[in-house]
């Protein structure tokens, strides 16, 4: 085995041990990590290896650092309200933080069962899937899929890819405004997969989000899942009152 993968070998270790103290609960959001001392004792590791794994964890947005007071698990946590109008943007904003999109797939594809019943279609109706990544002040909070009738939005993939937001690209075909009809929320645990693509520990659970989105006459214009990291996000129920990304 190369040097390289050796070390790489040890720092994950490192994080392994981390991700066992959070599954035990000995490690909750916000607490301060063992020492770096502490560390190298109990995994016989060196301390350029802890370091390492510290490093790679902050980019990651599992751990912040500060100077002079130690590693902690990051804590902070994102208000979004959720209603019959929905807006990313303002969402994020709202709670003092900056948030972007990454678009990582627009495709058109035939509409499964789930898609189709969500659109209103027939089953095997070509649909766009817009596949985004959100994040908050530099941090992965969400990861979605989102479908809308193909034949009624032709290019609509470019659009969003262009403005980075749903709204911004469904006024380019004279949707000004529109609702949220339906929104179903539901906790797990993420696959290895996700927790990876959401920069998460694997043994914290996520929120899996199903909606449902219509213009103003009632016309279904977009089905969505998403996932949530729990530990990132809040949901405020209590706000109605337009949709933007999910």
């Amino acid at each position: 085995m190369s040097n390289s993968s050796s070390e790489t070998l040890q720092w994950r270790r490192v994080q392994a041990h981390i991700e066992q103290l959070v599954g035990a609960g000995t490690l909750r959001p916000g607490a301060r990590l063992p020492s770096e001392r502490a560390m190298q004792s109990t995994l016989g590791v060196s301390r350029q290896t802890v370091r390492r794994a510290m490093q790679e964890m902050a980019q990651a947005q599992i751990v912040r650092i500060e100077q002079g007071r130690g590693t902690f698990l990051h804590d902070r946590k994102i208000s979004y309200r959720l209603g019959e109008r929905v807006r990313f943007h303002q969402n994020i904003a709202a709670s003092s933080a900056a948030g972007k999109r990454e678009i990582l797939l627009t495709r058109i594809l035939p509409a499964k069962a789930n898609v189709a019943d969500g659109l209103a279609l027939a089953i095997g109706t070509p649909v766009l899937l817009v596949k985004a990544i959100a994040r908050a002040d530099g941090q992965v909070i969400s990861l979605g899929w989102n479908y809308y009738p193909a034949d009624r939005f032709p290019g609509l993939g470019d659009a969003i890819r262009q403005t980075l937001s749903n709204s911004a690209a469904l006024r380019m075909y004279g949707i000004t405004d529109y609702r949220r009809l339906r929104t179903k929320i539901r906790a797990r645990m993420p696959t290895p997969q996700e927790a990876r693509t959401l920069h998460m520990l694997p043994t914290t659970p996520v929120f899996e989000v199903e909606r449902v989105d219509a213009d103003m006459a009632g016309v279904r214009l977009s089905y969505g899942e998403s996932l949530w990291v729990a530990e990132r996000v809040e949901f405020d129920l209590d706000g109605f009152g337009s949709s933007d990304d999910a």
